[in-house]
């Protein structure tokens, strides 16, 4: 904590102003806003014997602070410094819920819980005139909580190790622990203090040992290495809010590499017996054959893992709405070798009768392929005409193949070449496109940095196409529609007129400037406050979304088909998924400014695509689009749009509660606000 604290002098201006942007003061407003942020943050990390003493600092700070008050909010009687703490009193027991509201998410994060407990508390109380006070020089409460991460992890306490205590001490109080079943680790926090019902949470936690050459972990499976003791933490977004010490591991035969012959992420095991298991139904070796083999490319196919036909009935069987994911382990993937999974189509289609969400999971040491069985029970009557079959005959074939990564890049993965096959009389049909995000699991070869990497597709031409991602320690979930080589690579691009804090959107910029979805005006140079085309805005939000290519039908005139925009099919996927629908009279008007209103209406179109199956309970449906002074002026056809994307918190209003429809958005506005909305889809990690 005295660490911390020692560094909070170090905060400036520029820090502020890098984290939240758009603020409105001048110099002398500056130094107030700077001097009330390091005094907050003396108070949140002096350490206070008692409630009362930490009461009396709290009174202390209200009067040493009342001139900055006074100055930023022209108030009188620290009413601003009243409504603030009051806020934080009424936000303290949302927290609970804020973690169990995200508690189920794979990707938990320490911004989503206050993000949540943030919006309730707002939805709960009437801080409307707190809110105001704080619009008034740009500010809200949303940005100050995400100000106080920024300033957490870039000036005082940028290893998390304060944090870390803070937040450690807060869930041992509220009586969370950290358990186990053999090697497998949960958190279970209490729903209510002192409440012996718990939640558990295994892999939307990030799991690490104090000493890597003695255990690691893979999910919240632990694997032993040597023979010894670890202490066991329970982190999220890097800061430890459980840990465990003194546990003993104990290696297999007392071997030293982690047993198995694993090549680094610790091998699959494939139970002895079928059975479900923390909502999944694992298929054991009784309802399985495994060979070797080589294929006509001269790779080896190390081990090749077919589901029995007999054995279709007892894994259906044990499929329901809780266990609804099966899982399928097929070993180790080594260099130029084929991890295969045969499975009968019948699996597919009378999983799919029984649950239709259930999904197929192949698994490796370094990734995974989860097929949703609905995707090919749809395709298998076509799929059976083709090859001349009957459904039972059919073998639906998923590979994983280790190559070579793509040169010019930074791979941070192993980059794998996903195939799905429909086999039958000697006749097979490639199935390369779905209707789902398919998702796929990559084991990074360290911790993944997620606002500089991405998994992308590697093309038929080797071109790099960006993919939905989400990274959860050394985890990658990737997102796509359809198969192709994949790997992770880390990659860092900025611009002359973005870097070092020269524009609010930095950070958003960056982010997708790193993942390659967007692009700059030249190679150094952004352009952050020119307005962005509606052509420039509808290629982005493809790029994002991961779409693949289409055939443009020429349906608008002023619109060839052989332009920038359309030179891998970005326009005609837009089209093809309702993106975009032009502006009536046949035109689409590529090269006129996208509207605030036109913007929101494309990504709320985005928003309700049914593979992105959205979560639309995160809305805050208390807000209307009446809130803005100026919603009159929005037109029908734009009212749900704003709606849906001010609930969203993906958009919010300009100056005087205004939402001003007809104006435009700077290229910067874009950038923040595409972060936000796939944030929101759970299709990219938040920036802050």
């Amino acid at each position: 904590m005295n660490n911390a604290k020692n560094k909070i002098n170090g905060i400036e201006y520029t820090h502020i102003s890098s984290a939240v942007g758009e603020l409105s003061l001048n110099e002398t407003d500056k130094a107030a806003l700077v001097t009330l942020i390091k005094g907050v943050a003396n108070v949140i990390y002096t350490k206070h014997g008692s409630a009362s003493e930490l009461s009396q600092a709290v009174k202390d700070f209200r009067t040493q602070y009342a001139d900055e008050f006074n100055t930023l909010f022209d108030e009188t009687n620290n009413v601003t410094a009243d409504q603030l703490i009051d806020f934080v009193l009424a936000m303290e027991p949302n927290l609970e819920g804020a973690i169990m509201q995200n508690a189920t998410r794979s990707n938990i994060s320490y911004a989503a819980v206050i993000e949540t407990a943030v919006q309730d508390t707002l939805s709960a109380g009437n801080f409307n005139t707190l809110q105001g006070k704080l619009n008034s020089i740009g500010l809200s409460v949303q940005k100050l909580f995400q100000l106080q991460e920024k300033l957490n992890n870039e000036v005082i306490d940028t290893s998390k190790q304060a944090r870390s205590e803070m937040l450690g001490s807060a869930f041992a109080e509220k009586g969370a622990l950290i358990a186990n079943n053999g090697n497998m680790y949960e958190l279970r926090v209490p729903i209510v203090q002192g409440s012996n019902v718990m939640v558990s949470l295994t892999t939307s936690i990030q799991w690490e040992t104090s000493n890597p050459a003695i255990a690691t972990f893979s999910g919240n499976v632990l694997t032993t290495h040597q023979t010894g003791t670890v202490d066991v933490f329970a982190k999220i977004d890097g800061i430890t809010i459980a840990k465990k010490q003194s546990v003993s591991v104990t290696a297999s035969g007392g071997s030293t590499g982690g047993g198995g012959g694993s090549t680094g992420g610790g091998s699959v095991v494939t139970p002895p017996s079928t059975g479900v298991d923390n909502g999944k139904v694992n298929v054991g070796q009784d309802a399985v054959t495994t060979k070797e083999q080589t294929n006509s490319k001269g790779q080896k196919e190390k081990e090749v893992t077919e589901v029995k036909v007999d054995k279709i009935a007892d894994i259906v069987n044990l499929v329901s709405a809780q266990n609804k994911e099966i899982v399928l382990g097929v070993g180790t993937l080594g260099a130029n070798e084929v991890a295969k999974a045969e499975v009968p189509a019948k699996l597919f289609a009378d999983v799919a009768a029984k649950e239709a969400k259930a999904i197929v999971n192949v698994q490796t040491d370094k990734a995974s392929y989860k097929l949703p069985v609905a995707e090919i029970q749809a395709k298998l009557t076509e799929i059976a005409q083709k090859l001349g079959s009957s459904i039972d005959n059919i073998k639906i074939v998923i590979e994983m193949t280790k190559v070579n990564p793509p040169q010019g890049v930074t791979a941070v993965s192993d980059a794998v070449e996903f195939n799905v096959v429909a086999t039958a009389n000697g006749k097979s049909e490639t199935i390369t496109r779905f209707t789902q995000y398919v998702e796929r699991e990559l084991k990074g070869s360290k911790v993944f940095v997620p606002q500089r990497s991405v998994a992308v597709r590697v093309d038929a031409n080797g071109n790099l196409v960006s993919v939905p991602t989400v990274f959860n320690g050394d985890k990658a979930t990737v997102k796509s529609l359809t198969n192709s080589t994949y790997v992770v690579v880390e990659n860092h691009k900025t611009f002359l007129d973005v870097d070092g804090g020269k524009t609010w959107a930095e950070a958003y910029v960056e982010a997708l400037a790193s993942k390659y979805i967007i692009k700059g005006k030249t190679d150094q140079t952004f352009a952050p406050k020119e307005n962005m085309t509606r052509a420039q805005f509808a290629v982005l939000l493809v790029r994002a979304l991961g779409l693949p290519s289409e055939t443009y039908d020429k349906r608008f005139k002023d619109v060839k088909g052989t332009e920038w925009f359309n030179e891998n099919g970005e326009l005609a996927a837009a089209v093809k998924y309702g993106i975009i629908q032009g502006k009536g009279n046949g035109v689409f008007a590529p090269n006129a400014p996208v509207t605030r209103a036109e913007a929101a209406v494309m990504l709320k179109r985005a928003l309700e695509l049914s593979f992105l199956d959205y979560d639309m309970t995160q809305l805050n449906t208390s807000k209307k689009v009446t809130d803005f002074e100026d919603a009159a002026h929005i037109k029908s056809w734009a009212k749900d749009g704003v709606e849906k994307m001010y609930q969203a918190n993906i958009f919010t209003g300009r100056e005087n509660e205004r939402f001003v429809p007809n104006g435009y958005m700077t290229r910067a506005e874009i950038a923040k606000a595409l972060v936000k909305f796939l944030a929101s889809a759970k299709l990219m990690n938040d920036v802050q």
